[in-house]
């Protein structure tokens, strides 16, 4: 309310990559009225298919984007088929961020760094297509840094 400009990003981390686990289990209705006060949701495939359980992500997130008025950035580093492959979906639509080629290595708190990476991004005034592009070139670097679990910034 006292900045009505401000854009809320939020990474719905269900669990570490520890095995912490950080969320009870909402209802739809709860967590799509949190949804719905976030200009961003930046989940991975593992927990969009935890807040929709048995539902194809792709269907939900066109839906969710379309009609809570926020935007999704679904991170595919965790897609079963295809990973490194994210979508940006705003207004129903989506939008493929494929991985440039390189070698990539997986770190603890890579989707952090991704949201974080979009969140600065906005807030130096990029628009959001721009945003999601440029974390995604950011966190290409982050994974191709080292073979350890830990990256480099």
């Amino acid at each position: 309310r006292q900045n009505p400009m401000s854009r809320v990003v939020m990474d719905p981390v269900i669990k570490a990559s520890t095995g912490k686990e950080f969320w009870k289990r909402l209802d739809r209705d709860e967590w799509e009225e949190v949804a719905a006060k976030c200009y961003l949701l930046t989940p991975n495939w593992e927990e969009i298919g935890w807040l929709y359980p048995g539902e194809d992500p792709g269907i939900r997130c066109a839906e969710l984007s379309s009609r809570a008025g926020c935007h999704i950035y679904l991170k595919g580093g965790h897609h079963p088929g295809t990973p490194g492959r994210d979508y940006l979906w705003i207004d129903g639509e989506a939008e493929v961020l494929d991985a440039v080629d390189g070698v990539f290595w997986p770190k603890h708190g890579s989707g952090c760094v991704l949201s974080s990476a979009l969140a600065a991004n906005l807030a130096l005034g990029y628009p959001l297509p721009i945003a999601a592009e440029r974390a995604k070139r950011y966190i290409e670097r982050f994974l191709g840094s080292n073979k350890t679990l830990l990256g480099w910034h």
